[in-house]
């Protein structure tokens, strides 16, 4: 006991100093608002109450998926439970009457301070029980889909291994160009009409396989697709996973500033199934992008963790095509044509500056370059590569329309084109509005 207590006094004596600095400290801060740092919590960042509000009404106010409520918090609530039995909802967890809508937040991002994260927190949700019964299964669904169909992935480990398969393909004289994209507003801007048509594709892809329900588990096992139910699992049928998230999607409501909003777009910030929901809607998406590909897409590799996205896409360049061809002339329709195959729906030659050269089953033709001055090349190819995507994304007829995939390597070339212009790949990457008024300069027949 005696040395229990000695030590306890040398702690006391070594810790009084750093004691009576943070009450200094704290003095000074009164007033202002005191946060960690996004990701780095160890970072203590300080603003004034006026900026933080500031931030914290344009995030949650003025963006446009959320809108202020007429209705208090208790109302709100009892509107909530009533939908929520009406519904049948309560067969996956009860109501919890302590619980309460999150109160939101921001957070100042750690590589920039100015601009901020939203937090909608959800642990405190009156229905967060079934709410993690419902996350489960669509993780559960999301793990049983092709792989090839999507870009998903949950850990680095796994994106590495799916990367170096892709690479193992690769032969003598192929290039590989790269393009990487930061999604995250999307799935703020985004109708819930989009979200509910992605989980209809998932359900469709499992009911195609023969199930109609998830076995949730229970007590550290694993979930499962089921046709039945299994012991010691909790069984979460189709039809349930509907109706939950329609009922999440209508009624998202949080607190701020003691104000209650209600979230109209996007994903359902904060919620126990968020995060399957935005894997759902990519997973749809990119299932789309692959399918209108045909034979192409084992050209491309796709990666996302969440909402951070890497496209790899493999080619055959001028110096390639010299090479395969043992010096023949790159610039030879016919030379070009005798790599093409019946299964493939586009075939591109880039030629630097002089722009790009398309074959198609039933046309072929060339997009001249857009002249810049140049001062580094590094990054023009995953620019175009960037580009190009872009365009096919919003637009798959690209692939069978001539006119309108001249116009989208005519953008693709300007955005190679403009990368160009500055030294290094990244600082010099441009926006839409620079691409667009570059193409207005250079129009292409």
């Amino acid at each position: 006991m005696a040395e229990i207590q000695d030590c306890v006094r040398e702690r006391e004596t070594a810790f009084e100093g750093q004691f009576h600095l943070v009450q200094d400290w704290r003095q000074r801060l009164r007033g202002l608002v005191c946060m960690p740092m996004d990701r780095n919590p160890g970072a203590t960042y300080v603003v004034c109450p006026t900026v933080y509000a500031r931030a914290l009404r344009d995030m949650f106010w003025h963006g446009g998926s959320f809108i202020m409520c007429t209705l208090s918090a208790d109302e709100a609530l009892a509107t909530c439970r009533r939908k929520y039995e009406v519904r049948g909802l309560k067969d996956l967890g009860a109501w919890r009457k302590k619980g309460r809508f999150g109160d939101v937040y921001v957070l100042p991002k750690h590589k920039d301070p100015a601009r901020w994260r939203p937090i909608a927190p959800a642990w405190n949700s009156p229905s967060k029980v079934g709410a993690k019964k419902v996350a489960k299964a669509l993780q559960c669904m999301l793990g049983n889909l092709a792989r090839g169909l999507h870009f998903n992935t949950y850990l680095s480990e796994d994106a590495i291994k799916r990367l170096h398969g892709w690479a193992s393909h690769l032969e003598k004289g192929h290039g590989v160009m790269t393009a990487s994209f930061d999604i995250k507003n999307m799935f703020a801007e985004l109708p819930h009409a989009a979200i509910l048509e992605s989980l209809e594709w998932m359900i469709r892809m499992m009911e195609a396989k023969g199930f109609d329900r998830v076995n949730v588990n229970c007590r550290g096992k694993k979930p499962a697709m089921g046709r039945q139910n299994r012991n010691g699992h909790f069984p979460v049928k189709f039809d349930c996973i509907r109706k939950w998230v329609r009922y999440e999607l209508e009624f998202s409501y949080s607190l701020a500033e003691g104000e209650l909003i209600q979230q109209i777009q996007g994903i359902p910030m904060g919620g126990h199934t968020s995060p399957s929901l935005a894997c759902i809607l990519c997973v749809h998406g990119e299932a789309q992008f692959m399918y209108e590909l045909g034979t192409l897409r084992k050209r491309i590799l796709g990666l996302r963790l969440m909402d951070d996205v890497a496209v790899f896409v493999r080619f055959i360049s001028d110096d390639e095509l010299a090479f395969l061809s043992e010096g023949g002339d790159p610039h030879d329709e016919n030379l070009v044509r005798g790599f093409w195959h019946d299964d493939l729906q586009l075939l591109l030659v880039t030629r630097g500056a002089g722009g790009s050269s398309y074959f198609t089953k039933s046309a072929s033709g060339h997009v001249p370059g857009v002249q810049v001055s140049t001062i580094d090349t590094t990054g023009a190819g995953d620019a175009f590569v960037a580009g190009l995507l872009s365009q096919i994304v919003e637009d798959r007829s690209i692939l069978t329309d001539e006119e309108k995939l001249r116009s989208a390597l005519h953008f693709a070339n300007a955005c190679g084109a403009i990368t160009t212009t500055e030294r290094g790949a990244i600082p010099a990457l441009p926006d839409r509005e620079t691409v667009l008024r570059m193409m207005s300069k250079t129009m292409v027949a």
